[in-house]
C-alpha cells in the first residue's frame, strides 16, 4: 500500500484557468491509503473522481466499487466544510511516500495541466480544529 496527502486548493479567480500569480487557498486535505502501483496521476484522477462528482452519484456505488464507502464519506465531508465543487482553475496537489511522488496539477476544461510549486498560498489541512471550528464549537 502507498499513503498520498491530497490536498485540494480554490482558486481565488476560477473559473479562469490556472496563472501563476493567482492565489491559491487551500480548503481540504485528504489522506488516501492506496495499492502499491497507484501512480501520483491516478491519485489526483482518484480525488478529482471525488470531489468533483455529485454527491447523489457517489451514494449509487458506495457497496459496489472497491472506493465507494470512501469516495462517498471524504466528498461528504468536503461539502459540509462548505466547500463548493472544484473546477477549472483549482489546483490539486498530490505528495506521495517517496520525494519524488510529489505532483502539482490545475484543473482544466479537459483534464490536468502540471505546474510548479506554487507560492501564493494560504489556507490550512484539514484538522479537528478546523472541523470544530466550522461547527463552531469552543475547546
Amino acid at each position: 500500500m502507498k499513503q498520498y496527502v491530497i490536498e485540494i486548493y480554490r482558486n481565488s479567480h476560477a473559473p479562469l484557468p490556472y496563472e501563476t500569480n493567482h492565489q491559491l487557498t487551500l480548503t481540504f486535505s485528504y489522506w488516501l491509503l492506496a495499492p502499491g502501483e497507484m501512480a501520483p496521476r491516478e491519485a489526483a484522477d482518484f480525488a478529482a473522481e471525488t470531489f468533483c462528482s455529485e454527491l447523489d452519484v457517489l451514494e449509487d456505488y458506495r457497496g459496489d466499487s472497491e472506493y465507494g464507502e470512501e469516495k462517498f464519506l471524504a466528498a461528504c465531508t468536503y461539502h459540509l466544510l462548505g466547500n463548493r465543487r472544484p473546477t477549472i482553475g483549482d489546483v490539486f496537489h498530490i505528495a506521495g511516500p517517496a520525494l519524488d511522488d510529489h505532483l502539482w496539477l490545475a484543473l482544466e476544461r479537459r483534464g490536468w495541466r502540471t505546474i510548479t510549486s506554487p507560492t501564493n498560498v494560504d489556507g490550512e489541512p484539514l484538522t479537528a480544529a478546523k472541523v470544530l471550528r466550522h461547527l463552531g464549537i469552543q475547546r
